[in-house]
């Protein structure tokens, strides 16, 4: 029938009929090479953040609300080895509803920013919520740890232009890769031939031009856990520190080339203290000479050495501001504000921006530790209630400290009162929980108190055993090493455990036992995700929980007080839309 047909047109229309069917064979080609290469766009940054079991799982879930099970793990596999080989292709429709389901949104005023941002050692994004909140648009991101940087795929809309720092290797793209989430491969400040010239450009290179820089240098060389683990190893730390240490300088170099209008810098509370004070006043002198007026400290003086006197002194401080504020939890930080002097002699007003106005922002009624918490389905009670030799160490321990006079313990809040704070939720919570232990059960203080005097004497008991088995050992050969020692004293414990029993069997560790908390509840005491009741604007989602439960105990522990740098920005607006 086409043969007939096509016999049947003349020689001019037949050569018309054959050019339109090749061009629709090769536009229909185009089409599918396009539909291709956005599907291994898709899948790249999805496989970035997910593993190929999660991602398949995700892919055909009621919670996602997607069915695309023949996107299977296996063909996934294929995928993740070699793309070209991979048969999987996704419509635009489809694409769509996976990036809705699966990825952040573009925020509304993304193409239209009142002004832009940088957010540096970003962790998982608590510096950048509140400024984006407030009209900003992130040009740029730093954080050199990979599963931080999948939390925060998961969780904040990254430009295309900036996407190959997060997913393309140096092999794929010479230009813009994963390498260069070292801080220090874009300053090149760890190469001594690199000249000044060259270091600066390549900052260029890399660094778009922003309003604001935001950064939350890396805590340990300045806390106090980092120093006392620093000084064990005989390790420098502070700015003798040869590694971490010396990021800060990274953030001067960038401040220096790329000079933005606006600085926000956060960092524990003993930054203010470190090397008595000597670490904070050099930090302080380096952002003076840099050309920046810093908020609470500038005017504290007639010149920066003046300030810097009468700041080492200050108390209280305004600029070391405590988390409980907002969420029900104990966190205090070191927030520096800087402004451009250029700035401050144009705006004379902007002098007294102070972060002493930060209260005006306090919620009315803060959340609540039982508003922080979820609902636990059975499976979940069991998996994250401490198991019975867990909770009897905790016990045992706090005391064998406390009996000293040290302060090593647990720290255990009732939910059911209003007022009830948490310590410091750490980066080392992933292994015992001890710092908040939710006291699911109500377990009485006077169970705990009943108990003492029996586990200290199993203590000190087991102690006695451990040091007088050492010693023998250590009569008989004096010439052993401090090593061979601390071997005798595990060997006698193990010993003394098997004999005599590790705890007070006085203590019941199955008697309303207490849990730690889950990463979602964790998510929420750092201000990340509002509980549902709460929400009220398109910022306020679920945070995507996309790492293994001790790696996201770990972000969320060298995390941020969300609201409280929301509060910063806040503060920090009416100056930001004046330039």
């Amino acid at each position: 029938m086409c043969d007939t047909f096509l016999a049947l047109l003349p020689r001019q229309d037949m050569s018309m009929y054959v050019k339109e069917i090749i061009q629709a064979d090769k536009a229909a080609e185009l089409r599918i090479l396009n539909q291709k290469t956005e599907t291994d766009k898709l899948l790249k940054l999805l496989l970035t953040i997910y593993d190929q079991k999660t991602l398949a799982s995700k892919l055909n879930s009621q919670e996602t609300g997607l069915s695309l099970k023949e996107i299977s793990r296996e063909k996934l596999n294929v995928w993740k080895k070699d793309p070209a080989k991979s048969s999987i292709l996704i419509n635009e429709d489809t694409i769509k509803k996976i990036k809705d389901a699966l990825l952040p949104q573009k925020p509304p005023h993304w193409e239209n920013p009142q002004f832009k941002f940088i957010d540096l050692f970003a962790g998982i994004g608590g510096l950048r919520k509140g400024f984006e909140e407030i009209g900003g648009k992130c040009v740029f991101t730093s954080e050199w740890d990979s599963d931080a940087r999948k939390t925060y795929l998961a969780n904040h809309f990254v430009d295309e232009s900036e996407l190959p720092y997060f997913v393309d290797s140096p092999d794929e793209n010479t230009d813009k890769n994963v390498s260069f989430m070292d801080i220090t491969k874009i300053t090149k400040s760890g190469d001594e031939d690199c000249s000044e010239s060259v270091q600066h450009e390549h900052i260029r290179k890399h660094i778009p031009e922003h309003d604001v820089l935001l950064a939350g240098f890396p805590c340990q060389p300045f806390s106090l856990a980092g120093v006392s683990k620093k000084n064990s190893l005989g390790r420098a730390h502070g700015f003798e520190c040869e590694t971490q240490g010396t990021l800060f300088f990274d953030v001067e170099k960038i401040l220096e080339v790329r000079k933005p209008k606006f600085f926000v810098l956060e960092n524990v509370k003993n930054l203010k203290n470190h090397d008595n004070s000597n670490t904070f006043a050099t930090i302080i002198r380096a952002l003076d000479k840099l050309g920046y007026f810093i908020a609470d400290i500038s005017d504290q003086g007639r010149d920066i050495e003046e300030a810097i006197a009468k700041v080492r002194k200050r108390k209280p401080e305004p600029i070391i501001i405590d988390g409980a504020h907002f969420t029900p939890q104990h966190r205090e930080r070191v927030v520096l504000v800087g402004i451009r002097n250029e700035l401050i002699q144009a705006q004379p007003e902007f002098s007294k921006f102070s972060l002493k106005d930060v209260p005006k922002f306090y919620p009315e009624n803060r959340l609540t530790l039982s508003e922080v918490l979820c609902e636990l389905n059975d499976e979940q009670k069991e998996k994250y209630t401490l198991t019975q030799n867990l909770w009897s160490y905790l016990y045992h321990y706090a005391l064998k400290h406390q009996s000293k006079g040290n302060g090593f313990g647990f720290g255990l809040v009732d939910p059911r009162d209003p007022k009830a704070t948490t310590r410091t939720l750490s980066a080392r919570y992933y292994k015992d929980g001890s710092e908040i232990l939710i006291n699911q059960n109500g377990i009485e203080s006077s169970y705990l108190d009943d108990n003492k005097p029996a586990a200290i004497e199993k203590n000190q008991d087991r102690e006695g055993f451990t040091h007088a088995y050492a010693d023998a050992k250590k009569e008989k050969s004096p010439d052993s090493s401090v090593d061979e020692y601390k071997d005798w004293l595990k060997e006698a414990e193990k010993i003394y455990d098997a004999d005599e029993g590790r705890y007070s069997p006085s203590f019941d560790a199955k008697y309303k036992t207490p849990r730690r908390l889950t990463p979602k509840e964790c998510a929420r005491l750092m201000g990340f995700e509002k509980p549902e009741k709460y929400r009220a604007s398109e910022f306020d989602t679920d945070f995507r929980l996309v790492c293994a439960d001790n790696k996201a105990y770990k972000q969320f522990g060298n995390s941020v007080v969300v609201p409280v740098f929301r509060s910063v920005a806040k503060l920090l607006e009416p100056l930001i839309n004046k330039t």
